[in-house]
């Protein structure tokens, strides 16, 4: 039986919420207000900060994934810290195919 380590399980873990809310990883980390290169390590299994962590739950709605590690009869406002630990600029996704008719003009 294969065993992963705890940023191998949370990274496919992330991967597993963003495909079931049907989002490529350029549209989730947009929406985070992270870097699709952060995302794309934490999927890998690279780790991740808390804060890149909490947005990224916060984005596809699922903050009760990290209420498990709060600690006991703490409140924890994730959306508040969300707020808190906002980007203030997140590099734009670039498309990876040119539309139909165009060519890569790269």
């Amino acid at each position: 039986m294969e065993r992963f380590s705890p940023e191998q399980t949370l990274g496919r873990r992330i991967r597993c919420l963003r495909l079931i809310a049907n989002l490529s990883q350029c549209e989730l980390a947009t929406r985070a207000g992270v870097s699709p290169r952060a995302l794309r390590s934490l999927e890998h299994g690279a780790g991740s900060t808390v804060a890149t962590l909490l947005r990224l739950l916060h984005a596809l709605g699922r903050e009760d994934e990290f209420v498990v590690l709060a600690p006991e009869g703490e409140p924890l406002a994730v959306a508040d810290y969300c707020q808190l630990a906002t980007r203030k600029h997140a590099s734009s996704c670039k498309p990876v195919l040119s539309p139909p008719g165009r060519e890569d003009q790269s």
